[in-house]
């Protein structure tokens, strides 16, 4: 990644669904469930191999993909947000909800803006 600011706003991106995996997981098991192991599935494969393959174009690539990720993302919690769960799942779904959508905004504003040659 060769913009440094870009660079960051991605890892905190990248930690903040390592939260809501801990977080989601925690809630899981509180409500007496086993979380899943999070390992990607056929399609999680392809997704990290397209992810791979387009990072190596530079950033404009590698935020093309980011874009997709967040759209599928958001997509799931749109998802999961129109499910009738208890309160507290509820709010986190929304919290996490929220930080995806700000995700997609940040990478499409980024994509968008004529400032960077990407």
């Amino acid at each position: 990644m060769e913009y440094e600011d870009i660079r960051k706003k991605l890892l905190e991106f990248q930690d903040d669904h390592k939260g809501h995996i801990r977080k989601l997981a925690s809630m899981v098991q509180q409500l007496g469930g086993k979380p899943l192991k999070p390992s990607p599935d056929l399609k999680g494969y392809l997704i990290e191999g397209y992810t791979a393959l387009k990072s190596v174009t530079g950033t404009k690539g590698a935020l093309e993909v980011m874009r997709t990720n967040e759209i599928l993302t958001n997509r799931k919690y749109g998802e999961a947000a129109a499910l009738d769960f208890p309160e507290e799942v509820m709010k986190m779904i929304r919290s996490n909800f929220t930080h995806e959508q700000l995700h997609l905004q940040y990478i499409e504003e980024i994509l968008s803006t004529p400032r960077r040659e990407l």
